[in-house]
């Protein structure tokens, strides 16, 4: 699929019945927007762990830990059988990036 369509068959190909749907978000994203996509998407897990998460599970603050492992929780959840834009996903999400950056501002005071 990937070698006939790079740049993937574009999310309209994907809501027609067929055999190119999968609960799977990541292979959602990669036939739907092919290559790109999957790198972009590699991109922004990469940086939302490196940046944000990884910290929180360093951090002493048990709470800030259990929000990065949460969001690690989620994340698997979400990519394996789900589609990663419910509420609740980007709540956790935002949790995560609002505690990182509280505990960046603590560490610089």
């Amino acid at each position: 699929m990937i070698a006939r369509y790079p740049f993937g068959v574009g999310p309209g190909n994907i809501s027609r019945p067929g055999d190119m749907k999968s609960p799977n978000a990541f292979i959602f994203w990669i036939v739907a927007g092919g290559v790109p996509a999957a790198i972009l998407l590699m991109l922004l897990y990469w940086r939302l762990f490196v940046g944000h998460c990884l910290p929180l599970l360093a951090a002493d603050y048990a709470p800030y830990r259990a929000v990065g492992a949460g969001f690690i929780a989620i994340t698997i959840q979400q990519l394996s059988y789900g589609t990663w834009m419910e509420p609740y996903y980007l709540f956790c999400a935002a949790v995560m990036l609002l505690c990182a950056r509280a505990q960046r501002s603590a560490a610089t005071v």
